[in-house]
């Protein structure tokens, strides 16, 4: 009997050893695909049942030394940091040395919000003033520390934004002070903590903090690129005219600036699921919705929901997603805990509005669930907004035409076209963005 069911099961065994082997072909085709149309730069691991079924890298860590991208490169995770940083405080409170539920206050002496929890700077739901609110005139060439925060927090005494736990909205400085928090209890720096605690117990061996000026020095570490609008080149971020202006956010803790690899992340996702960090009955804690996830900006939260450090979307699976950016860098971990499968990449080619990187989750999950590969459409706002500055208003028309024309190629987004027209009003480009709302009505 058993040698029947050997032989009958064997053709099923087969067929599902091809169709994996299928998968891996067309998520091939989908990062070589947007990496050929400019639309990829970086690192992709994919995780299906457990293990890792693809790992691949693709464009240039460094344009001018022509150094490409490896699966050793490092990246700036951003807000994908806030995860570790969670980690590191739900650590101390299994040992007992701080309570989530327990006032800020009673943990850093002074502090001038005396209602807000540590649960509520976990969860977003402080009400607290972001940190660019705080330091408006600061020198763009020079590094903010976390000592600049709470310096600026303790002597402004700002009004919240909200009650503490009525409401939520993401906020970096609250996973600052969780740093602070950390550095005050275990007396020891944010970042040796992370090292002690998290990276190396997780086999994170790539995995640092650094700020802006120590990457520098750093021989994997890739630079952070955008295409710009402006000079129809690529310009590395934190030098450009544009956005280089958030370079001061690259020397901060806790909310970001952990600079790691798709193989050290795939990593600490592991030692979470193996109880190696934390607790059994923590890591479950960690993955409850605990308030809606919203944005700055955002009015809705999507079905989103902020955890620990993590955001949990309404979904048929149980899935988790960690999502950061710095000037020039993107990094996303989706997490679908039910069936063991995660999607990770990091990229050194971004700029949130001309990127398309918030498609590669659904085009990857396409993949995984139905075997189908669909190459996302180019945005035509993306198309645009790359050459909006250097075409005439005559090629525009042209370009818009097109758009409408082929639907199959493009998908005509309105909300973006209307988003470039404001930009445009905004650099005094009025004719052109009156041409492209005049044209959006004509749809």
């Amino acid at each position: 009997m058993m040698k029947k069911l050997i032989v009958y099961l064997l053709p099923l065994f087969a067929f599902l050893s091809i169709q994996a082997q299928d998968n891996i072909m067309l998520i091939d085709s989908l990062f070589k695909t947007l990496s050929e149309r400019g639309h990829f730069s970086g690192n992709a691991l994919i995780v299906s049942n457990g293990k890792a079924i693809y790992q691949k890298s693709f464009g240039l860590a460094d344009r001018e030394q022509n150094t490409p991208n490896n699966e050793n490169t490092l990246f700036n995770t951003g807000s994908v940091s806030m995860a570790m940083t969670a980690v590191a405080i739900l650590q101390l409170s299994e040992k007992g040395m701080l309570d989530i539920d327990g006032f800020v206050a009673d943990y850093l002496s002074g502090f001038p919000y005396k209602r807000i929890t540590i649960g509520h700077l976990l969860t977003h739901a402080s009400g607290l003033p972001e940190v660019d609110s705080l330091l408006p005139d600061w020198d763009n060439s020079k590094l903010i520390s976390n000592n600049d925060v709470m310096e600026a927090l303790y002597r402004q005494k700002r009004e919240l934004a909200f009650d503490p736990g009525m409401s939520s909205m993401f906020n970096q400085a609250g996973y600052i002070i969780l740093a602070e928090i950390v550095k005050i209890i275990t007396r020891q720096e944010f970042h040796a903590y992370l090292e002690n605690n998290v990276f190396k117990p997780a086999g994170m061996s790539m995995s640092h903090i650094y700020n802006g000026q120590e990457i520098n020095e750093i021989e994997d570490a890739a630079k952070g690129y955008f295409f710009s609008p402006y000079t129809q080149m690529y310009e590395e971020a934190l030098k450009s005219s544009d956005i280089g202006s958030l370079f001061p956010f690259t020397g901060t803790e806790g909310n970001s600036n952990v600079w790691s690899t798709t193989g050290d992340l795939l990593s600490f996702c592991q030692a979470i699921s193996a109880n190696a960090i934390l607790k059994e009955e923590t890591v479950s804690q960690m993955f409850l919705k605990k308030t809606d996830a919203l944005m700055p900006g955002q009015t809705r939260s999507y079905g989103n929901s902020f955890s620990y450090g993590w955001i949990i979307p309404e979904a048929p699976f149980r899935i988790a997603l960690a999502r950061g950016s710095m000037p020039g860098f993107n990094t996303e971990i989706v997490w679908n805990l039910s069936e063991k499968r995660m999607i990770i990449f990091q990229s050194n080619d971004y700029l949130s509005f001309t990127s398309y990187n918030n498609l590669l989750p659904y085009s990857v999950g396409t993949i995984l669930n139905q075997g189908v590969l669909n190459i996302p459409k180019r945005y035509a706002s993306i198309e645009l907004t790359n050459e909006v500055l250097h075409i005439s208003n005559a090629q525009i028309r042209e370009k818009i035409e097109l758009f409408k024309s082929d639907p199959e190629t493009y998908s005509f987004d309105v909300p973006g076209l209307e988003y470039l027209a404001k930009r445009l009003e905004e650099m005094g480009e009025v004719e052109k963005a009156e041409l492209i709302k005049s044209l959006i009505k004509q749809e």
